[in-house]
């Protein structure tokens, strides 16, 4: 990657609620995978989405989580967002 090229942005955006989920920690071996690839991550993990209101439809502030992830995902060139189920299937394979 030539020094004027852009890295890469990825956002990684999963897990579940559950401290240590699988799905999460899965996400995080991805984006480490990305960074030793040149590319720039965040992780934005189940602690940080258990703060959105998104089962609050009522909620007419907009949260600092909301403001925060809509800045994350304005301009990745990548993202990447785990299904537990469909995680959890691959392992039973």
């Amino acid at each position: 990657m030539s020094s004027t090229a852009r890295r890469p942005r990825i956002v990684g955006i999963g897990g579940t609620i559950r401290p240590g989920s699988s799905t999460e920690r899965a996400l995080a071996v991805s984006l480490k995978a990305a960074e030793a690839g040149g590319a720039e991550t965040l992780l934005l993990g189940g602690d940080f989405l258990a703060r959105l209101p998104i089962f609050n439809p009522s909620t007419v502030e907009t949260s600092d989580e909301q403001k925060a992830l809509a800045e994350a995902c304005a301009p990745p060139m990548a993202s990447s967002w785990p299904a537990p189920a469909i995680t959890a299937r691959s392992r039973a394979s």
